[in-house]
């Protein structure tokens, strides 16, 4: 299932290039970093570093990653106040989705109970985005290179949400 966070990302980053702006663009390389990070640097030190000294480094890297995230969700909230006005339902939706992915990494990171009731909401949130693109074709505007990236995320708490009900 990581794949799929991969190729999301991937296929976000490439259609960040294709709109103008920067705010869509700073999301989408924010949300690539710690894909990075996780993936490629990961297996990197793995390979090269003792094992005593590599787990205070994994702390290290699995706290910059949920921090990182969690700006970016910030700043999907701070880019559906600021930057749609003319879609309401695509700006509520692109709100909803940063406040509850934010809301979620706070929950995991501080090992809070019912974090896996947050999926629902996110889930819900991008089905709401989803409808409102449908709605609204005309507009399939530079947001979709981070909602892309973010999609990944969902498919991944998705597999984890399945993964805890077997």
């Amino acid at each position: 299932m990581v794949e799929y966070l991969v190729i999301c990302s991937l296929i976000g980053l490439v259609i960040s290039f294709f709109y103008k702006g920067i705010f869509h663009k700073i999301i989408a390389f924010g949300l690539v970093i710690p894909i990075l990070l996780a993936f490629v640097l990961w297996a990197i030190l793995e390979s090269i570093i003792d094992y005593e000294i590599f787990v205070v480094i994994d702390e290290v890297l699995v706290t910059i990653i949920f921090c990182s995230t969690m700006i970016m969700a910030i700043l999907t909230m701070i880019y559906g106040f600021k930057e749609l006005k003319h879609n309401k339902l695509k700006q509520i939706s692109i709100i909803c989705f940063g406040f509850w992915f934010f809301i979620e990494f706070i929950f995991k990171f501080m090992y809070l109970p019912f974090v896996n009731y947050f999926v629902i909401a996110i889930i819900l949130s991008f089905i709401a985005y989803i409808i409102s693109l449908i709605i609204d074709k005309k507009h399939f505007t530079k947001e979709i290179s981070f909602m892309i990236i973010w999609l990944g995320y969902t498919l991944q708490l998705l597999q984890n949400l399945k993964n805890l009900f077997k």
